[in-house]
């Protein structure tokens, strides 16, 4: 068997890659091999390395959760302490709670460390500052209902989502494809705390046709339909654009690694997963926001209740238990789409491939030269920059972008002291607009620079290093990708005095680092399969070279949900009050809750979402052209 590579001798410009087209077909003995291999013990084995990689993403959740709590600035010794008035004597229950909470802290950490791991394995949760009580005693509840609005909202969007995403690069329309691409983007960038007020507005107080109250009380369960529709509703708005964006691009991907075949469902759901568990982990920060807005009490409610109270081990416990149910739906979503998926395999990462394909072509095919040289970096920045510039859709939004950067530097040179007296206290719209944008811009783009950087060197590090730690990465990875958006509202919660700094995009760069770690492990994985079964003997340098497209390629298509969601985030916990940053979230705040029975004013309300919109959007743009640019370019590696 062998393999043909044209290489191009064109001096033109438009030709400064390589035309190198690389053929990786299956030797025929080796391929009924991979087909005839014993399919019981390969899946007995499956089994038992997903329940592996299970138990070390639960011991991750676990360790970050520990971790995450003991650095909390307030002692949780004094945290525990019930503010009893003074004169007033301790109940003897609570006073034997007390004494064990200061016993527990007094230990070593490390046995603080094994107990913590026993308690929360075994539901032993600690007790309780707000209700008195033992957490267990009331917020099993809270988690049922938690799970019912969860799975709900989850069911009918990775459904529609994969229906639609499946479906959009197959239409043949470009005017119908990019109405469905524009549609899916205005979904996915307008706020769930947007829908969510317009939900209320007008279903249940203009029309009076859904309650907006509480769905059930605290410790009962049981949620009634009617109460359920506008959470369910406002949760499924806001996340369901971004499952049809991951499920086409997952769709794409897979078209061109399978080319000329067609690929199936399968096949994109397969190649869009890291997105589609990042995303499960958005969802859930949508879920919380609507348990809030709602007061739908669940464990969304308790874990904001008890954040803002700072009640230790309820927030400790919530916490754990929204990071299981996310590591677990991802869990599973993984492993169905991974036994459903077809014979033919993906030349994606070596996760779950037994057979190792890739092995199998290395012995199989010899190509000349590799179509990419790392002498050529600089005409390779010039090309993509070229590339960019004919894309009107690159264009149109860079300039939103750019727009909005300056808006965040002089905006708030421009605005006023004024107090506009319609309102109590509240600024005028403008100056309200004018100062919105730079919390967002500030806290997003170093964000996202960082996590583009780390996270590129972690993913490469991880993927260069050993292929048979391919699994503990992986597990690893997703155990932190269910955690992510929690994590990062408790610390903008810690660090919320108005004046932001550098600790607030470290901090948002932290659960973007987690995916672009994931998938830059993915891209370097795939690259050094392709080079390797490219070219004989390459050596590791030609591996690393020849990887970098991937790599970007990878992390430029998690980077382009991540630095999104870190503005949605910003802009929902400004909103909820759990920050001061004084962004168009803080804006929209003063909008709907100076009066809500009040006649709209909509110079109010459309100017914040209208940004923040514009600012998600063109982020989103900007990264999908270049990461659409890197894939053309170099499609024998990406």
């Amino acid at each position: 068997m062998r393999s043909e590579a044209r290489d191009s001798t064109d001096s033109d410009a438009d030709t400064w890659h390589s035309r190198t087209i690389i053929n990786i077909p299956q030797c025929r003995p080796c391929a009924e091999q991979v087909r005839d291999g014993g399919g019981v013990d390969r899946l007995y084995w499956y089994i038992l390395r997903r329940l592996l990689i299970f138990s070390v993403g639960v011991f991750v959740i676990l360790t970050v959760v520990f971790c995450m709590f003991r650095v909390l600035p307030d002692d949780p010794v004094q945290l525990a302490a019930p503010p009893w008035p003074s004169g007033v004597p301790v109940p003897d229950y609570w006073s034997n709670q007390y004494e064990d909470v200061i016993d527990m802290f007094e230990q070593p950490l490390y046995v603080q460390y094994f107990e913590f791991i026993g308690d929360m394995l075994t539901g032993d949760f600690g007790p309780s500052l707000i209700y008195r009580s033992e957490v267990g005693d009331h917020i099993y509840s809270a988690m049922w209902n938690t799970l019912i609005l969860f799975g709900a909202s989850l069911s009918l969007c990775l459904v529609l989502g994969s229906l639609v995403g499946s479906v959009m690069p197959r239409i043949r329309s470009c005017l119908a494809k990019r109405t469905l691409s524009l549609a899916s983007l205005a979904l996915f960038s307008l706020p769930v705390v947007a829908w969510q007020w317009l939900l209320w507005r007008y279903f249940a107080y203009e029309w009076r046709l859904l309650p907006a109250g509480r769905a059930s009380d605290i410790g009962s369960t049981g949620v009634e339909l009617e109460h359920l529709i506008m959470p369910l509703a406002s949760i499924f708005l806001a996340s369901i654009g971004a499952f049809i964006l991951c499920v086409k691009d997952g769709q794409t991907r897979a078209s061109a690694a399978l080319s000329p075949n067609h690929s199936t469902l399968r096949d994109g759901l397969f190649a869009a997963m890291p997105n589609m568990q990042f995303m499960v982990a958005a969802s859930l920060l949508f879920v919380v926001s609507a348990e809030w807005w709602f007061e739908f009490y669940g464990l969304g409610w308790v874990f904001i209740d008890s954040l803002r109270y700072m009640d230790y081990f309820q927030l400790q416990a919530s916490f754990f238990l929204l990071a299981m149910m996310v590591f677990t739906v991802n869990f599973a979503m993984e492993t169905v789409v991974t036994l459903i998926r077809p014979r033919r395999r993906l030349d994606l990462c070596l996760r779950e491939d037994e057979d190792r394909p890739s092995a199998v072509s290395e012995t199989c095919v010899r190509v000349s030269q590799l179509p990419f040289s790392f002498s050529r970096i600089g005409g390779v920045l010039i090309r993509v920059a070229k590339d960019y510039l004919r894309s009107p859709v690159g264009v149109v939004s860079l300039a939103v972008f750019i727009a909005i950067i300056v808006l965040a530097v002089v905006g708030p040179w421009f605005s006023s002291d004024e107090i506009t007296p319609r309102f109590w206290g509240v600024e005028p719209s403008i100056d309200l607009f004018l100062d919105g944008a730079t919390a967002l811009v500030a806290i997003s783009i170093p964000a996202g620079l960082l996590a583009l950087f780390a996270g590129m060197a972690l993913g490469t590090v991880a993927g260069y290093s050993r292929p048979y730690a391919d699994g503990i990465v992986m597990a690893v990875m997703q155990g932190l990708i269910s955690i992510p958006f929690l994590g990062l509202v408790i610390f903008l919660w810690v660090i919320r005095s108005p004046g932001f700094g550098y600790q607030a995009a470290l901090v948002c760069s932290v659960p973007i680092i987690a995916l672009i770690t994931l998938l830059s492990f993915h891209g370097f994985v795939s690259a050094r399969n392709r080079v390797a079964a490219a070219s004989e003997g390459a050596s590791k340098g030609v591996k690393f070279i020849h990887s970098i497209p991937a790599t970007a390629s990878w992390a430029l298509s998690g980077l382009k949900y991540g630095m999104p969601l870190t503005v949605v985030t910003v802009f929902v916990c400004d909103f909820i009050r759990l920050t001061n940053f004084s962004s168009w979230g803080y804006a929209f705040r003063i909008a709907v809750g100076t009066n809500p029975y009040a006649s709209i004013e909509w110079e109010y309300i459309l100017p914040p979402l209208i940004g923040s919109a514009l600012l998600v959007g063109s982020i989103f743009l900007i990264l999908d052209t270049i990461e659409r640019i890197i894939r053309t370019r170099f499609s024998g590696l990406v």
